[in-house]
């Protein structure tokens, strides 16, 4: 199970043309090692590396979920083909 809100942040970020590793940076980026606290009427999050960070392999389950419940398709594409490198004239 994905820590904290990263769960319900999967869904926020597919929208058709991301991998599902750019989805996984997304979260990350965006839930790992995150803490979500409240203190009397204070919302906060804080970044804390004793905090559980967001693991690839429990992302791909949190898509199998969406999937089963209808909410997306996953489609498998061929990976994209490296740009040409460029070289000295």
């Amino acid at each position: 199970m994905l820590p904290g809100l990263a769960a319900s942040e999967v869904a926020n970020f597919i929208d058709g043309t991301r991998s599902v590793l750019d989805i996984y940076q997304a979260v990350r980026a965006e839930c790992g090692n995150l803490v979500v606290g409240y203190n009397d009427t204070k919302f906060t999050y804080l970044l804390k590396p004793e905090a559980p960070d967001v693991d690839l392999d429990l992302l791909y389950p949190e898509l199998e979920r969406l999937r089963k419940e209808g909410a997306i398709d996953i489609v498998r594409t061929a990976p994209k083909a490296a740009p040409a490198k460029r070289g000295k004239k």
